[in-house]
């Protein structure tokens, strides 16, 4: 089996859903630590979508990546990814990465 590595997009299933939340097959983007997703079988993801609302906690992804849309990185969800299905789409430059984790620490510090 194949562990999540961080930076990583992803499409897995975020159903079930409750209210807001993303639901639904859909790309999203491994934030968790490899070592972390190995030991523990979860993993840290946020969605992708394609509907940008303009929110400056979204991350609009760069031209010339196979997945297009938003990173919401406001919406962070654990994942078992031993019993969730997913594939691999592409691996993201750390730059983006960590624009989307300053995104988060500024939500959340």
């Amino acid at each position: 089996m194949v562990v999540p590595e961080r930076g990583q997009i992803i499409k897995v299933n975020f159903n079930p859903q409750l209210g807001s939340e993303q639901a639904g097959y859909r790309p999203a983007l491994v934030l968790s630590h490899t070592a972390y997703n190995q030991i523990t079988g979860m993993l840290l993801a946020c969605p992708i979508t394609s509907r940008l609302r303009g929110y400056p906690t979204e991350l609009v992804l760069p031209e010339g990546l196979e997945t297009h849309g938003a990173i919401l990185s406001t919406q962070i969800k654990a994942l078992d990814w031993r019993v969730r299905p997913f594939t691999v789409v592409e691996k993201l430059d750390t730059a983006i990465l960590e624009q989307v984790l300053d995104r988060l620490i500024a939500v959340i510090a």
